[in-house]
């Protein structure tokens, strides 16, 4: 159920939306393990989570470009909320980050989070030239969590997207750890597109939670060409290098033939796969997938492309 309506002569608008939720589960048996054994009772929960929103935009034309600004802010919060049998016995279930092992086993089916009350800001902006087309856009978030003994930051996350000429762009998002002080995602990208060629390169750093509390991270390096040499040839190559553990992940390399009214390609794709370890202080081993892929595409009734929609694969054993 929403509600909306603007103020100050529609400068700002004010959203309420409220989102019901009911749900019922019936058991039977008993569940057990080596530990503990346990009896659940049938049950149900309602609940309703409310959100308050405002937001405003402005709008200022120039010569040669127009300039847009937006802000805009929002609040969850939870409202009313009963429960009956497995559901009021087992409120604890809604708190996932803190379950022991005990307590996972007696809330497999409880399958319902708690509503984080939060506080979220945002502002943005966008620049479009004379014909209307974007040329930038910017965008900043921050997130405020409520508990019950205060409050907390959230990541702040930034994010760009530049067209630097008409077929160049590049994009940017990051996410500031105001508690670690630190970026704990980077997502970095380069497009230069026209009808014949095309690149992609790509860039990202994450910060991975570990239940051994060890800190680790993902560092990868992605890249994509795609030529069109004439209207019957094109060509596609892909790598991917994983720069934390400095070996190659993925590559891949293929062609594509059009006629009017059938296609036909083949490509190379050599992919390594991590297999874990029983060990946890073993090197991480991979294996090597090796696989010949062919398509073969009628049209119209059949569509294709030169990087997907195989009909055909051919393993070759592995290393």
């Amino acid at each position: 159920v929403s509600i909306h309506t603007s103020i100050f002569n529609e400068y700002i608008d004010l959203d309420y939306t409220t989102n019901l939720y009911a749900q019922h589960s019936s058991f039977s048996g008993r569940g057990e393990d080596t530990d503990h054994s346990y009896e659940a009772v049938d049950g149900y929960i309602g609940r309703n989570t409310n959100v308050v929103s405002a937001s405003t935009q402005l709008t200022k034309a120039y010569d040669e470009f127009s300039h847009v600004m937006g802000f805009g802010s929002s609040y969850t919060f939870k409202g009313a909320e009963t429960t009956t049998g497995f559901y009021s016995s087992n409120k604890f279930c809604q708190d996932t980050d803190n379950l022991t092992d005990r307590e996972k086993i007696e809330c497999e089916f409880y399958g319902i989070a708690e509503v984080k009350e939060e506080l979220k800001l945002d502002f943005s902006q966008y620049i479009y030239d004379i014909l209307g087309e974007q040329q930038l856009y910017h965008r900043l978030s921050q997130t405020v969590l409520y508990t019950g003994i205060g409050s907390s930051k959230g990541d702040l996350e930034n994010e760009v997207e530049y067209k630097v000429m008409a077929n160049l762009n590049v994009y940017n998002n990051m996410f500031y750890n105001h508690e670690e002080k630190k970026f704990s995602k980077i997502y970095s990208s380069l497009d230069y597109d026209t009808e014949n060629f095309n690149v992609l390169l790509s860039h990202l750093y994450k910060d991975i939670t570990t239940t051994t509390g060890i800190p680790q991270h993902t560092d990868y390096l992605t890249s994509a060409i795609r030529y069109k040499y004439s209207s019957r040839y094109s060509y596609h190559f892909a790598y991917d290098y994983d720069l934390e553990l400095k070996e190659k992940k993925r590559i891949e390399v293929g062609f594509l033939y059009s006629k009017r009214c059938w296609d036909f390609g083949m490509k190379y794709v050599e992919n390594n796969r991590p297999v874990l370890t029983p060990d946890i202080n073993d090197e991480a081993k991979g294996i090597k997938e090796r696989y010949v892929y062919f398509t073969i595409s009628l049209k119209p009734f059949m569509t294709t492309s030169s990087t997907d929609s195989s009909l055909f694969a051919y393993k070759i054993a592995n290393e």
